[in-house]
This record gives structure tokens, C-alpha cells and sequence, in this order.
């Protein structure tokens, strides 16, 4: 196996250069002849990925969910294996598919696992794997990368005091929501684009997604039915996160499930986000491409 391991240094707050020359190790050992990309700036990975010589077996991520969305971004039209080795925070994907934390045993996932085939979902030519969204969450994702320099420590922590001050600033433009041509949910305050069932920490806001099905999964977040204005959307929005966290999301008023191949966001300025990057504001599709990533997980 000829594997180009893609290293995030400060993942894991800063771990992945401490863990690095034991992946090596276990890769190498097996049989791997293994090449070491490490990114330098946010981005750089794109480039690197797309610079892959023909001869590569495998792409393996030493990092966390934005690592292997820059990868699988300079990946696109390319049918190459990528395994990972979760060193995020989020660690969506590896959630998704039980991928072990350990990244020793991660790496012997790559060695011996299985590959799937999962959607990728494109918001223009920008490919996203795991979810994407507008309204509040979009807001949430600026206000956390704003400023942002180094490893994000204490994530989960930041994210509620993050999310409580943009509940407090933002103004909760409405919106219209279509789904397959039709229009799905009028009134939308947020709207999560889901690929897999975990959104990030402890919230499920598409408990139903599979990334191999061959659909989105759509939850819209709709004005509330009590107090109007902000006072009454802000209370609102923090009862949906918080039966997000709880699992018990899906049929409560105010929000509205359903699956679907192409999402639009009808109206102009609200913000989105691609897989927690800042991805600008709408109008904004989202279209889904069936099985086009191959990934590698764990034997069934």
C-alpha cells in the first residue's frame, strides 16, 4: 500500500505530531510504504490532495472533521480509499462508523477494514461530508472561527457560550426552504442538512441520516408557535437544541423532517456553513452526489 497520511498538527490540541511516528510505525510495519503531507495554513490541504501522484493506494487523515473535508475537496473526481485517524474534536465521521480513538488501532483500520461508499453532498463545486446548514448554526460556526488561532481547546464549552451569544445577536431572518423542487418548510429560522446522524457534540439534529443512503436528511427549525419576536425565537431555538440534545427533536412543533437529493435556501443573506466552515450566506443548494466517496471503516 502506497498511503500519502495528510497530519494536522494542531488536532487534537496539538497531539498529531506526538502520535505521529507511532502511526507510522504501525502502518510501516505492515507493509505500508507511507508519505507525510503536514498542513501548514488552513487550506493547504487541497492542493495537497489534489497533487497526488496516480500511483497512490490510499489517503489517510491524521486530524479532524476540517482536515478530511480540505481532502476529500482536492480528492474530487478521484476514487481513491481515504481512511482516518480521528484526532478532532467533532470527530463526526468516525463516530459515524465506530472508527476507534485510539490511533494506533485507527490505523489498523486502514490496514484492515472494509470500504464503504458514502455521499458527499456539493454546495457549488464545494464538497461537504458530514452536514450543512443556515440560520443560527451558520451564525455559530462564524462567530466560533472568528479569531480562531491554534488548537480550539475546551470546544464544547466555547460552543454553548458561542451559541448563547449569537441566540442574544442574531436576528432571525425567515426563510423558505425547497426541497426536490417543492417548497418543504415557509417561516424557517435554521436548517440543518444532514449526511449523518451526529451534528457535533452531543446534538442529533438528522437521527435518521445514513451517509449511505442516498439522501439528505433535512430538519427545519420554523417560528415559534408562543411569544412572537425575538424574545419568543431565542427561547424557542434553545428548547430545539436542547431536545437535539436529549434525541427527542423529531415531532415537536416547529420542526420539520424529511429527505431529499437537493436542498435550496430561498432568500438572500443568511448565513451557512459546510461542514462547520463558514461557507457565505444564501441563496445557496445543496445537491447530494449517491456514493461518491470511498471510505474506509471498520469489518462489519
Amino acid at each position: 500500500m502506497r498511503a500519502h497520511l495528510f497530519v494536522n498538527p494542531i488536532s487534537g490540541r496539538g497531539r498529531a505530531k506526538a502520535v505521529l511516528p507511532a502511526v507510522m510505525d504501525r502502518l510501516e510495519r505492515s507493509g505500508a510504504k507511507v508519505t507525510v503531507v503536514l498542513s501548514k495554513v488552513r487550506g493547504d490541504l487541497i492542493e495537497a490532495a489534489r497533487a497526488l501522484p496516480s500511483d497512490a493506494d490510499a489517503a489517510v487523515i491524521l486530524g479532524g472533521d476540517g482536515t478530511m473535508n480540505e481532502v476529500a475537496n482536492g480528492l474530487a473526481g478521484r476514487d481513491l480509499p481515504v481512511g482516518i485517524i480521528p484526532l478532532g474534536v467533532g470527530n463526526v465521521m468516525a463516530k459515524e462508523y465506530d472508527i476507534p480513538y485510539d490511533p494506533e488501532a485507527a490505523a489498523d483500520v486502514i490496514l484492515g477494514g472494509r470500504t464503504v461508499r458514502i455521499d458527499v453532498g456539493l454546495m457549488g463545486d464545494r464538497r461537504f461530508l458530514l452536514m450543512a446548514g443556515a440560520g443560527l448554526d451558520a451564525e455559530v460556526v462564524r462567530r466560533l472561527h472568528e479569531g480562531r488561532e491554534g488548537p480550539v481547546h475546551m470546544l464544547y464549552l466555547r460552543y454553548v457560550r458561542i451559541g448563547l451569544g449569537a441566540v442574544a445577536g442574531y436576528r432571525f431572518p425567515p426563510f423558505e426552504l425547497e426541497l426536490d423542487g417543492k417548497i418543504f418548510a415557509r417561516d424557517v429560522r435554521m436548517v440543518v442538512v444532514g449526511n449523518t446522524r451526529s451534528y457535533g457534540g452531543p446534538f442529533e439534529f438528522t437521527p435518521r441520516a445514513s451517509a449511505e443512503d442516498s439522501l439528505f436528511d433535512v430538519c427545519a427549525i420554523s417560528s415559534p408557535s408562543g411569544p412572537a419576536g425575538w424574545v419568543g425565537h431565542a427561547r424557542s431555538t434553545l428548547a430545539f437544541f436542547w431536545e437535539a440534545m436529549r434525541g427527542r427533536l423529531l415531532g415537536i412543533p416547529g420542526v420539520t423532517y424529511g429527505c431529499g437529493r437537493t436542498v435550496r435556501i430561498l432568500g438572500d443573506g443568511i448565513p451557512v456553513q459546510v461542514d462547520g466552515e463558514v461557507a457565505g450566506k444564501s441563496p445557496a443548494e445543496f445537491r447530494l452526489l449517491p456514493r461518491a466517496f470511498p471510505l474506509i471503516v471498520p469489518q462489519a
